[in-house]
């Protein structure tokens, strides 16, 4: 009887054991995946930012090329004026409209 009991608490213990490494495989699988995600999540975020900002220098790459094609244009225009009068009412005008768009930006 006591050797049955004795090969019993063996038999148990190991499955207890068993049991245990079984548990402890499946947690460290469930880290494994979980740190996996993590790190394509970061990956992917990551990636979009680069897009995103490669996207708004691109914008203001062509932003500063359309400015700098009408400065050209203007410069030619006023450069073709033969009057002194017409250049000072066209700085006049420029004026105006850069106080306008100031007065805008300030009440909005």
């Amino acid at each position: 009887a006591e050797r049955q009991l004795e090969n019993g608490r063996r038999v148990a213990g190991r499955i207890g054991k068993l049991f245990l490494s079984k548990g402890f495989v499946a947690f460290w699988e469930a880290c494994t995946r979980k740190r996996e995600a993590r790190e394509k999540c970061q990956w992917v975020v990551g990636r979009m930012q680069h897009l995103s900002q490669s996207v708004a220098f691109d914008g203001f790459f062509e932003g500063v090329r359309v400015a700098r094609e009408r400065g050209r244009a203007l410069k030619a225009v006023v450069g073709r004026w033969k009057t002194p009068y017409l250049e000072q009412a066209f700085e006049r005008w420029v004026d105006a409209m850069e106080d306008g768009q100031e007065e805008a930006e300030g009440a909005g």
